[in-house]
């Protein structure tokens, strides 16, 4: 089932969000560097002041960065030995980790400040292996199993990206820009358009035969991408507003001309009319993964949000929580420890309510908080009384 229906105009949202792999590297590879500074820092090192250069072994290669549990494993070799024995000895060094094929060289500076040159993290020109491709091959496969009334309205698949990747990147790219590329690409066979509006927009191969100009070469157009009547790819943008960071989103409409369910007129004006921005993006728990009600129940299951406490003149207290959390425990899908609980040595909402009971602290109130915002969740507002002198009742004496 899709995610939204618009009643008003008779068309379906099916909502999806893609990630960028380059950015996602590059991300990690600021991470890894930093790392890296501090344990040479902790190794004894001064370095304050230092130039690093970092460079592909294998230049046909990408890097193979792991996860950061995994860095560690690394400081066990004799080349990161090697490595610190070089920068104390001459004040620079290289670092070899063919593992991840990354050649770090490092020199201590004078100068105040460290400076740094990385390489660009490689993106795959191959249409196949763009993850806004690979959205709209899996999508279309979801939307061709659902029901037939669903699927005789039109459908629109809006796909979200939360980084500024190179895969997502609508500027120059032989001529073209890469994601009007794998869209058309993926819901128009270059062979049912105009052989030059398939070279402008497709990057389609061209051929003279008999009959003129014809495309040649493989088409990418998606099994099934005739049940999405359009595809609404929204890039989401940092701006600040009033010293406040905000995800603002930029749509770019692309009307499927091949859909089983054309939009009509009124359709892509309605679509065309939506404002993205509405809703406060941000990375937490929005997957966008399919409008099920399973699949609804594993998202709801992902809220959550942050909690607080506050003490209260004569020894009483109020605890905020999320109204999902209570939700997610009295289902019996969560544990009050899973919800509510902790993981490190800090005070927790559990502690709190373990502490009410124990000091014999009675529950006055329940105050629901709106949020400020669509992006924050609602709140449930706890109000306990001071702690009480306990009522012991005896039995009658006969």
């Amino acid at each position: 089932m899709p995610d939204v229906f618009i009643s008003d105009y008779s068309f379906s949202l099916e909502a999806h969000v893609v990630f960028s792999q380059s950015e996602a590297t590059r991300r990690l590879m600021g991470e890894f560097d930093l790392w890296i500074h501090k344990r040479i820092a902790k190794a004894g090192i001064s370095i304050e002041s230092s130039h690093t250069v970092t460079e592909l072994i294998d230049k046909n290669m990408d890097v193979q960065l792991p996860d950061k549990n995994k860095w560690r494993e690394q400081m066990r070799r004799n080349s990161w030995k090697e490595f610190l024995d070089s920068l104390r000895e001459s004040g620079k060094g290289v670092w070899e980790i063919r593992d991840y094929n990354m050649r770090i060289f490092l020199k201590l500076t004078k100068s105040y400040g460290s400076t740094g040159a990385s390489f660009v993290p490689k993106v795959s020109e191959r249409v196949l292996d763009n993850p806004l491709y690979k959205a709209l091959r899996r999508k279309s496969k979801q939307i061709r199993k659902w029901e037939g009334r669903v699927r005789a309205t039109p459908v629109v698949l809006v796909v979200g990206a939360f980084e500024d990747g190179a895969e997502f990147d609508n500027g120059s790219f032989g001529g073209r820009g890469i994601r009007d590329q794998v869209v058309w690409s993926s819901l128009v066979d270059p062979s049912d358009i105009d052989p030059l509006q398939a070279y402008n927009i497709m990057g389609a191969d061209l051929r003279i035969s008999d009959e003129g100009l014809e495309p040649s070469g493989r088409s990418y157009r998606v099994p099934g991408s005739d049940n999405i009547s359009a595809v609404v790819f929204v890039q989401f943008r940092t701006t600040l507003d009033r010293y406040r960071y905000n995800k603002e989103a930029d749509a770019r409409i692309y009307v499927n001309p091949r859909a089983l369910n054309p939009l009509n007129d009124e359709q892509i004006w309605a679509l065309q009319s939506m404002d993205f921005s509405i809703i406060e993006y941000g990375p937490g728990w929005e997957s966008w993964e399919g409008g099920a009600r399973s699949s609804m129940r594993e998202r709801n299951l992902k809220r959550g949000g942050g909690w607080q406490f506050q003490s209260l003149e004569g020894g009483g207290f109020t605890l905020e929580i999320p109204a999902i959390s209570l939700t997610q425990v009295l289902s019996g899908l969560k544990s009050s420890e899973q919800v509510l609980g902790g993981k490190s040595d800090n005070p927790n909402p559990q502690d709190f309510l373990v502490r009410a009971l124990e000091e014999n602290c009675e529950l006055l109130a329940v105050q629901i908080v709106e949020p400020e915002s669509q992006r924050e969740e609602r709140l449930v507002k706890l109000e306990f009384g001071p702690p009480a002198q306990a009522m012991i009742s005896r039995a009658k004496e006969k």
